[in-house]
């Protein structure tokens, strides 16, 4: 039986993260207290028990030069002795019924590793999304004029994101979406900065420092600032290389690799990020 949850289902719930995502305890703990919501989350239930279950979490994709409601679906999960029924085929099917019903029809998702883009166009959906990834050693610019200051805040963040990526297939997250995937990256141990550009724009910087290697999860600078700005950055942070992912027709050099899904045509061209991968 599939239903919604309801908060008494949050032990079983939370077992059931632990078993398929092996999460440390203090990060499920982060989740189910900022992020988790039971109007948010399908269940498939034996016994009156959990034992499957995906997160909606309402996002909006451009459609047509238009913001369209739609549902990112997360953190699908089947705990072990439940696998091979179909269970989270059956509840992506339940959900599709449910948000055609409520005039939300269109479902975007990012696969957690290549193997299951196939395991998803097998049930209707394509590819909408691509990244590109840019890996580059620091190298020493002539002063640019780049300045990094922190305390980004959700509301500049999406006004910044927003104005930089908007196009047809854009993943557009609301501000609330927006400070918990700040919060987020804060509690991975990540940072957010704002860097102010030579000709007085702003621009925002989200991702963390691993060792030597300054990761950019996303940015908002243009593409002519990406190199300069982030060595700049990194070097103040003591690393040595910088890796920054980039909608994938950035005039940057990188790797481009297919990233996102939707469960209806978007035309392959769009971009996903901040999706809590």
């Amino acid at each position: 039986m599939i239903t919604f949850a309801i908060p008494s289902d949050l032990p079983a719930l939370r077992a059931l993260w632990r078993e398929c995502f092996g999460d440390p305890e203090a990060y499920i703990d982060f989740y189910f207290q900022n992020r988790f919501r039971c109007d948010q989350t399908l269940v498939w239930r034996e016994g009156g028990a959990p034992v499957a279950m995906l997160s909606l979490l309402p996002v909006s994709v451009i459609c047509g030069g238009t913001a369209c409601p739609a549902r990112y679906i997360y953190a699908v999960a089947t705990g072990n002795a439940w696998r091979g029924r179909g269970l989270s085929t059956r509840l992506m099917e339940h959900a599709r019924l449910l948000l055609q019903e409520r005039d939300e029809g269109l479902t975007v998702l990012v696969p957690a590793e290549p193997a299951l883009f196939d395991f998803y166009a097998k049930r209707g959906y394509t590819q909408a999304a691509s990244l590109k990834t840019a890996h580059f050693p620091v190298q020493r610019y002539s002063d640019g004029g780049y300045a990094f200051s922190e305390g980004l805040s959700a509301a500049e963040y999406k006004a910044l994101r927003d104005a930089r990526f908007a196009r047809e297939g854009y993943l557009c997250w609301d501000e609330a979406a927006i400070g918990y995937a700040l919060r987020e990256n804060a509690f991975t141990g990540g940072f957010a900065c704002a860097a102010s550009l030579p000709d007085g724009g702003r621009a925002a910087v989200v991702g963390q420092r691993r060792d030597k290697l300054l990761w950019v999860r996303e940015t908002t600078l243009p593409d002519e600032a990406v190199e300069p700005a982030l060595c700049e950055l990194a070097r103040r942070m003591g690393c040595g290389e910088v890796e920054v992912r980039l909608p994938a027709d950035s005039a940057v050099e990188g790797a481009v690799r297919p990233f996102g899904m939707a469960g209806a045509p978007l035309g392959g061209g769009g971009y996903f990020n901040l999706v809590l991968d």
